[in-house]
């Protein structure tokens, strides 16, 4: 069986990492928990950035200058959700908005 690869120019997919939440549970930011000498966050863009499917979209909301600082944007566009406290479907929203105007 062949697997065929589609340049980024012709996909039609997308990426969008929520990184919103306020992670009132876990009582910090756990978007900026290290993992191999990594934030979380950092790891993620990192490995969706592999993936070469673009655009790759990250939502911030709660923690924003501090959780943007551990993005590559070189890789990701960031946008931030004024309304992530109101929960992960309006940072979906947010993040597919985005991606969409971005890339219609």
């Amino acid at each position: 069986m062949a697997i065929s690869s589609t340049s980024q120019n012709d996909s039609n997919c997308g990426i969008v990492i929520l990184a919103a939440g306020g992670s009132s549970r876990l009582g910090r930011a756990k978007q900026l928990l290290q993992y191999k000498g990594k934030s979380l966050l950092g790891h993620a863009v990192e490995v969706a950035a592999l993936a070469s499917v673009h655009p790759l979209v990250v939502v911030v909301g709660a923690n924003a200058d501090s959780v943007i600082a551990e993005i590559n944007t070189d890789h990701a566009f960031v946008v931030t959700n004024k309304k992530w406290a109101e929960g992960m479907a309006s940072s979906i929203v947010c993040g597919l908005t985005s991606l969409l105007q971005k890339h219609p």
